[in-house]
């Protein structure tokens, strides 16, 4: 119930902002871990032991709901593109949970769910390529794969980020992958969830938010919304 009532304040909050205003669209993305573990023995996909408040079956319908609640909320505001991709903590009931959604939402025209397997998307917004991934991979691959999908794009392309979660801490750096020195912006997203023990005994301290990107089609990056709780 905490975790539904933390996403709740953060899609109202920005709906709130979106008041007043128009936009094409919206690109919900679901950067994985969303039930943190993946069976009932509190266990990650690799079979890591992980502390979870709650019976799995609890924690699925949870988050489905939440989920729902959100999609819906953000519907009145634009068209919603929902696009998933896997964790390392919850592979397959993740994608499951992904794929209930998509159930719920199959007869709204105004909502697109992408579950495909691929661990690596994007999304063209206007002259910028955005990818999304969770983040468990070698930092030096991060924005590589980016690079090579952006030279197969019919379109100009001024600016590229890769966004990821993971590691549940606001970092942004650029990587310069090319011979002619442009860069892919690279960003970590905070999260919303409280420490896990590992985290809390590890000294690991990050502040509690999301964060989101308004977009121009022409001039990029121009609004960056924290939701902080």
């Amino acid at each position: 119930k905490i975790m539904r009532d933390c996403l709740a304040h953060v899609i109202a909050d920005n709906v709130a902002r979106c008041a007043g205003r128009r936009f094409k669209g919206i690109i919900l993305a679901l950067l994985g871990d969303l039930l943190h573990i993946d069976n009932d023995m509190q266990q990650t996909t690799k079979g890591t032991f992980q502390q979870a408040d709650g019976r799995t079956p609890k924690i699925f319908d949870m988050t489905l709901d939440a989920l729902i609640d959100a999609v819906s909320l953000l519907g009145t505001v634009a068209p919603v593109d929902v696009v998933y991709t896997s964790g390392n903590h919850d592979g397959v009931s993740g994608w499951m949970l992904v794929k209930a959604l998509q159930m719920a939402f199959r007869s709204d025209p105004r909502v697109s769910i992408d579950v495909s397997p691929d661990p690596q998307k994007h999304r063209l917004i206007g002259r910028t390529l955005l990818g999304l991934v969770h983040g468990d991979m070698p930092e030096r691959n991060l924005t590589g794969w980016l690079q090579v999908r952006a030279r197969k794009m019919p379109v100009v392309i001024d600016y590229m980020e890769v966004h990821s979660g993971h590691l549940h801490t606001d970092k942004r750096r650029e990587i310069i992958q090319t011979a002619d020195g442009d860069g892919v912006v690279a960003r970590t997203m905070p999260s919303i969830a409280n420490a896990s023990t590992w985290e809390h005994r590890s000294g690991y301290i990050s502040r509690r938010t999301a964060v989101s990107y308004v977009w121009s089609d022409t001039l990029g990056l121009r609004e960056m919304w924290y939701s902080n709780l």
